[in-house]
């Protein structure tokens, strides 16, 4: 098992050993896609300065893959779900100042995806996010 500084330390119990072993096999088989992707639920807390910006952005999401999201902020900000075709950004998502929202994104085709928020305060905000990936369904 690890601590909460990432080192190892061993299993004291065969019953916190046992227990460890099955919620591994069983949170294993829910939460991992077939091509090994995470499908967890990822939280967030992040602090977006003033007029910038903050983006979780991932590497390859296939068609077909649902993107969901949830998000609250301390003060307004403005929040796109975005991608790239060339030079020219595209935004299947795009809210104008709002301090929360939610939803699924379908993935329209594979390639890399970004969430983003954009504070245009003169102040710093506070942000908690949260997102999953779920592959598409065979």
């Amino acid at each position: 098992m690890a601590d909460k500084a990432g080192k190892t330390r061993p299993i004291r119990s065969f019953a916190a050993c046992l227990i460890a072993g099955l919620a591994t096999v069983f949170c294993s088989a829910q939460v991992s896609a077939a091509d090994g992707r995470d499908l967890g639920v990822t939280e967030k807390d992040v602090r977006i300065p003033a007029r910038e910006f903050h983006e979780e952005c991932f590497d390859r999401l296939g068609k077909g893959d649902r993107l969901i999201y949830r998000f609250d902020a301390a003060r307004m900000l403005d929040f796109n779900v975005h991608y790239h075709v060339g030079r020219k950004a595209l935004y299947p998502v795009n809210k104008k100042q709002v301090k929360r929202a939610s939803g699924a994104y379908l993935v329209a085709s594979t390639q890399g995806y970004c969430l983003m928020w954009s504070n245009r305060s003169a102040e710093a905000v506070l942000l908690h996010y949260r997102f999953q990936i779920r592959p598409r369904v065979k």
